[in-house]
């Protein structure tokens, strides 16, 4: 389903990678794995603070996805 997303990061895409993100966040604003990619992309991207946002908005959606666990540290 985001095959096009794996391979942006498996590459180090991460410019791409959020763009591609940010389109499917505007028809998916809950998707938790999305969020939590974007945390992932944003955090590889120094960008702390706003990677922290998203990984919020993820675990407001679903606490226990295991993804987010793993992004998180959890």
């Amino acid at each position: 389903m985001y095959e096009k997303l794996i391979e942006y990061l498996e590459h180090g895409q991460y410019k791409k990678a959020k763009v591609y993100i940010e389109k499917e966040l505007s028809d998916s604003p809950d998707n938790v794995y999305l969020l939590t990619q974007m945390a992932f992309v944003l955090w590889k991207q120094k960008k702390m603070e706003l990677a922290l946002e998203y990984a919020t908005m993820a675990e407001t959606v679903d606490a226990d996805d295991p993804l987010l666990l793993y992004t998180t540290g959890k």
